[in-house]
């Protein structure tokens, strides 16, 4: 039984009700894997785990490995988050940073460095100015992505490699991967005049998050910039259920 038992510093991504008062949670693993465990008891409001695993919690877990899913032995919370879940507009923007995730990661496929941005850019979606919010959830889907490999190409042409140049009226096409001069442009239908939001996206890609949660960017350009930032995701990864509903607040 010992060889079978490990610990994880996890962030819950997702829970789905198994049995009356059993949970499957859908964690990330501190080297960026996917794990999805049975948390038994989790739903009982007098069991260990009721507020332990709550969603965008960090925790320490020991864990049981099973033939489909491991089993969550025990649980000890580092950081609830609490925040994320008790604040309206919070909770909206920490939904497709976790439904993104739970998706894009995997079981036996770490990530390097993705636990550590994911932690960080929970704190700041905590803590930041509620004026904010979507641009820390915009940010954090654009730097998640690119670690995922699926960054758009927003300093050079993704045609020829031309840098960028300001005040010239490049396009974006996000069939092609990302920003277009104005002679590769004619050969993309698809191109977009969307600059404004992929330059912002480009800031936001370099950005530590404390520098973003700084950022002063306007409330119609921080919904421009999220469904630009849906449709990259949506054109290479995956639909975000939740994220339309960010982006009509």
């Amino acid at each position: 039984m010992a060889g079978n038992t490990y610990k994880e510093r996890v962030i819950v991504l997702r829970k789905t009700r198994l049995r009356e008062a059993d949970l499957v949670v859908t964690l990330l693993a501190e080297d960026g894997r996917q794990i999805r465990a049975v948390a038994k008891g989790a739903l009982k409001p007098s069991g260990s785990f009721a507020s332990r695993l709550e969603l965008y919690s960090c925790a320490d877990v020991l864990l049981v490995k099973g033939r489909s899913l491991d089993i969550v032995k025990e649980a000890r919370l580092v950081d609830a988050h609490a925040q994320l879940r008790f604040d309206f507009d919070r909770s909206v923007c920490a939904a497709p940073m976790a439904e993104l995730l739970a998706q894009a990661t995997q079981d036996e496929l770490p990530v390097e460095r993705l636990f550590p941005m994911t932690q960080a850019a929970l704190s700041c979606l905590e803590s930041v100015d509620c004026s904010r919010t979507r641009l820390v959830m915009s940010a954090f889907l654009l730097k998640a992505a690119s670690l995922l490999g699926f960054r758009p190409s927003l300093a050079h042409c993704t045609d020829c490699g031309r840098p960028r140049e300001a005040g010239a009226p490049w396009m974006f096409s996000f069939s092609a991967g990302g920003m277009l001069c104005p002679e590769c442009a004619v050969m993309h239908a698809a191109a977009t005049a969307q600059p404004a939001s992929a330059v912002l996206a480009d800031a936001l890609i370099h950005a530590t998050f404390a520098q973003v949660a700084a950022m002063d960017v306007d409330q119609r350009s921080q919904v421009d910039l999220a469904r630009f930032t849906g449709s990259w995701i949506q054109e290479h990864m995956t639909t975000l259920k939740s994220l339309p509903f960010a982006c009509a607040l």
